[in-house]
């Protein structure tokens, strides 16, 4: 979506601005008085229906994300499957992920098929799949995505039908690629496979990187093997971060 919300996109509104003709200077302050007596989702509203009507194809995708964060998912819906007719994938993806939501799941499961060169979609389709009792399929889904998304190819490692070592080399691929969401996983398989100081040296990476997750699962790798100190530590870092099994561990071993 759009940065108009936050500071990160003052700088580009003030440029914005700047390139309006010195004329329209009583017309800025006219404008400025009008969005302060509104809502900032309002006059957001106006400036993306107005860059529509100027022919902006880009301006349909975040005026959908603009209705969903107002609860209007309809118009919402309207906005991303037009985005879509215009050419743009992430509007088939977004109208699937809302779709979703709204249990209109035949819908879902066709627009993302419009998604899927996407790597967010695989996963996504094949739990709609699964929802519509479509398992076969929703398996050759992850399959089939598995080299191009991080997200199935967690799953395709969870299956019962990947053997350990094709899993540890696929996810081993992803990190090499720079797909770090993958160490939690990848971690957890070195450990099945007895690999266990690969296990902690990925984990404690992304522990450095600030993966939260990680972190949470740092301190059960540590407490299992008798670190109990660093193990609290950790929890309690990552339950400050929002990781509701910290806090659970964290209560479990009289912390909290």
């Amino acid at each position: 979506m759009s940065d108009f919300y936050g500071e990160p996109g003052r700088v580009d509104l003030e440029s914005s601005v700047r390139l309006l003709a010195p004329k329209e200077a009583y017309l800025l302050f006219n404008i400025a008085n009008d969005i302060k007596s509104m809502t900032r989702e309002s006059a957001a509203e106006v400036f993306y229906l107005e860059a529509i009507r100027l022919g902006v194809n880009d301006a349909y995708l975040n005026l959908g994300f603009l209705y969903e964060d107002m609860g209007r998912f309809e118009m919402a819906l309207e906005m991303h499957l037009e985005a879509h007719v215009r050419g743009d994938i992430k509007g088939a993806f977004a109208a699937g992920q809302l779709l979703e939501r709204m249990d209109r799941l035949p819908e879902a499961r066709e627009l993302y098929s419009h998604a899927i060169s996407m790597p967010e979609t695989p996963l996504r389709l094949a739990r709609v799949l699964r929802r519509l009792g479509e398992d076969e399929r929703a398996w050759s889904v992850i399959c089939e995505g598995r080299e191009a998304s991080w997200e199935a190819a967690v799953e395709y490692v969870q299956d019962s039908r990947t053997s350990l070592d094709e899993g540890v080399e696929l996810l081993e691929r992803h990190a090499t690629q720079g797909h770090l969401d993958v160490a939690v996983t990848l971690a957890d398989l070195y450990e099945q496979d007895g690999r266990d100081s690969d296990a902690e040296r990925t984990l404690r990476d992304a522990v450095a990187r600030g993966d939260v997750y990680a972190m949470t699962n740092l301190g059960i790798f540590l407490e299992e093997r008798g670190a109990v100190r660093e193990s609290l530590a950790l929890w309690e870092r990552s339950s400050k971060l929002g990781d509701d099994l910290a806090s659970r561990l964290l209560v479990e071993h009289g912390e909290k």
